[in-house]
């Protein structure tokens, strides 16, 4: 195996039990990093190994790691709710001279739907008059109304499907 032995939990002369649940030695893989995350139940369906993922780690909240899943568990975690999760990993394979250490904290994004070339506004763009959807947009100077078809939404930024152009200036709320 190729990398580099971490941690040694035996000492010289000790017997070592190989049915034993804790590791006897830890080897880590400089340049490659496992990152594991738990999928509920009623998601857990929706992910699969051919899925694209990026991993954000919380001391380099700025960069997307691009990832692969390479093992779902088919044996659910039960909490003390009774929920079942299942673990899901995925490896960071290019970390771009960032040092990322084993235990740091962050979050797995899997991407269920990628669209290319398309036009999107922060929410706070997005206003509603019965029943449909306006953006303010700068024309000439002055603030006009107009009417937009909305997409899909990360929560922060949404998708115009129609209304709006390459070049407009959008007037935030």
């Amino acid at each position: 195996i190729a990398g580099i032995v971490s941690v040694v939990n035996t000492k010289d002369g000790e017997t070592v039990n190989t049915s034993s649940a804790n590791p006897i030695v830890t080897v880590t893989v400089p340049g490659s990093l496992v990152f594991e995350a738990y999928g509920e139940d009623t998601e857990i369906l929706k992910i699969d190994t051919n899925q694209k993922t990026n991993i954000t780690i919380d001391a380099i909240p700025t960069v997307n790691f691009p990832s692969k899943i390479d093992f779902i568990s088919n044996l659910a975690t039960i909490d003390t709710n009774g929920l079942s999760s299942y673990k899901v990993r995925a490896v960071i394979s290019d970390m771009r001279d960032y040092k990322i250490l084993d235990g740091m904290a962050g979050q797995i994004e899997f991407v269920t739907k990628e669209k290319d070339g398309i036009i999107v506004v922060p929410n706070t763009a997005i206003f509603r008059k019965e029943s449909k959807s306006f953006v303010n947009i700068l024309i000439d100077g002055k603030s006009q109304e107009t009417n937009v078809e909305t997409g899909f939404t990360d929560g922060k930024e949404v998708e115009i499907i129609s209304g709006l152009n390459v070049g407009d200036t959008v007037i935030l709320q």
